[in-house]
């Protein structure tokens, strides 16, 4: 059993210029075309039992659209969506209770493409309004192709922002801190945050990936893709190439995401 708890889709029109857009911005050549026909087709060749749906608001204009169509993509079976917010949106507790009330579990924040850093106070405000509401929070976390060279989400900035932050669930992609592992385990690991084993493994050795993995709290780690980047059974090869046990595996590929989903 699989919970692929990092993913994305767009509408099929958005799909087919964003894919190749972001495409030649990361280098990366995309395992998706990134619609939910995709998705939906891949889930059944890798089997993967529940996708979430992790939507990215560039613009505060697109927060409630994006928010709708997530709380319809949530009932599609085999898939779950987060919400979406961004740090400049006037009303978040409102939206943060529309998003709560409709059923979805968390929102997903990346800070890069709000040109916002996290640890600035409108950030923290965001988070912590969303912790209050009862949704997790999944962030970018480390670099991003799409300011390589500003770390909007650091490790360090990241590691400064937990003490200010209330009570909630937040969650790190992409073992803490993309191309940033060395500073995730030094200022991250074992902190009580949640971290993704998502594409990190692409820009760095297996053993660093495996460090952070091993030296976390073994019940705040997710099973992640980053698909439709990557391909929704790597992260199982890349785990069991890490000569991880299998209970570890277990909790990262289900029993952890089932917990955060309330699938309990």
């Amino acid at each position: 059993m699989i919970i692929d708890f990092h993913t994305h889709t767009f509408p099929d029109d958005l799909a087919r210029k964003a894919i190749p857009q972001m495409a030649e911005v990361s280098q990366l050549t995309p395992d998706l075309d990134g619609t939910m026909g995709a998705i939906l087709e891949s889930m059944k060749k890798h089997n993967i039992d529940i996708s979430v749906l992790m939507p990215v608001a560039t613009k505060p204009k697109h927060v409630e659209t994006m928010n709708t169509l997530a709380m319809e993509n949530n009932k599609i079976p085999g898939l779950r969506s987060f919400g979406a917010m961004h740090v400049d949106y006037p009303d978040k507790a409102a939206e943060f209770r529309r998003i709560a009330d409709g059923g979805l579990k968390g929102i997903k924040m990346h800070f890069d493409y709000m040109r916002r850093y996290i640890d600035s106070p409108e950030s923290i405000e965001t988070i912590n309004r969303a912790f209050d509401a009862g949704l997790a929070v999944l962030v970018h976390a480390g670099l991003d192709p799409v300011s390589p060279d500003i770390a909007f989400s650091s490790a360090e900035r990241i590691a400064n922002i937990l003490p200010q932050l209330t009570k909630g669930k937040l969650i790190l992609a992409h073992f803490g801190a993309l191309r940033q592992l060395k500073d995730a385990h030094r200022l991250i690991v074992g902190k009580n945050v949640y971290i993704d084993c998502s594409t990190a493994y692409y820009y760095d050795d297996l053993e660093t990936c495996r460090r952070n993995l091993v030296n976390h709290d073994p019940d705040k780690l997710l099973y992640g893709s980053d698909s439709p980047w990557f391909a929704q059974s790597e992260p199982l090869s890349v785990l069991r190439r890490m000569e991880l046990p299998e209970d570890l595996i277990q909790k990262i590929c289900w029993t952890n995401g089932a917990k955060l989903l309330g699938m309990e």
